[in-house]
């Protein structure tokens, strides 16, 4: 499996990679992928499907359960947000 990582402006390669985990800033996995069996095949998952991804976690010995939750009730509606007051000081 080849990892292409683009950091300050410059591409990262690395050509020999056999397992990749994308974890967030807690470091809870949200995306994963290993290469498995023979020849050039490999699983891919990532948290959109939770229980999929979960699944494979587990069966790559990654003993964490991630639960994806739902931002969009979290969010605060443009008119409930407080008023910012943008004038310049001085």
């Amino acid at each position: 499996m080849i990892l292409k990582i683009v950091r300050r402006g410059k591409t990262e390669i690395i050509d020999d990679a056999t397992l990749l985990i994308v974890e967030d800033a807690k470091g809870d996995p949200v995306s994963v992928a290993a290469k498995c069996g023979v020849g050039d095949g490999f699983v891919v998952s990532c948290l959109d499907d939770e229980d999929r991804f979960n699944r494979v976690l587990r069966n790559l010995g990654i003993d964490k359960i991630v639960v994806k939750v739902p931002i969009d009730s979290q969010l605060i509606s443009p008119d409930r947000m407080p008023h910012v007051n943008n004038q310049l000081r001085q």
